[in-house]
């Protein structure tokens, strides 16, 4: 989608063109593309076996894990990137 990404007659696109570098098509809202949404996911998990006592807790605990995150599971989530963009290259963007 041309609104997220380089336009098709853009200098960017016609140096890439000029260098030969091929692109690939990652749908703007890949979950395979963004390890965020994991972390949110393991938030998620967590957030919903403590107890639900008002929306303010609710926040509150949110906040909480957020900041306590394990930093190994980030560093993890981040090494994971190059296996991911390869897996999307192998699909075709698909």
């Amino acid at each position: 989608d041309p609104c997220h990404g380089v336009k098709p007659n853009s200098k960017i696109s016609r140096w890439l063109r000029s260098k030969e570098i091929q692109r690939i098509s990652i749908p703007a809202n890949s979950n395979d593309m963004n390890p965020v949404e994991n972390a949110f996911a393991y938030i998620k998990k967590k957030l919903y076996k403590l107890p639900f006592i008002s929306r303010e807790n609710f926040r509150s605990n949110a906040r909480e894990l957020w900041e306590n995150m394990d930093q190994q599971f980030c560093r993890a989530l981040i090494a994971s990137m190059p296996k991911r963009i390869s897996l999307i290259w192998d699909a075709h963007g698909e």
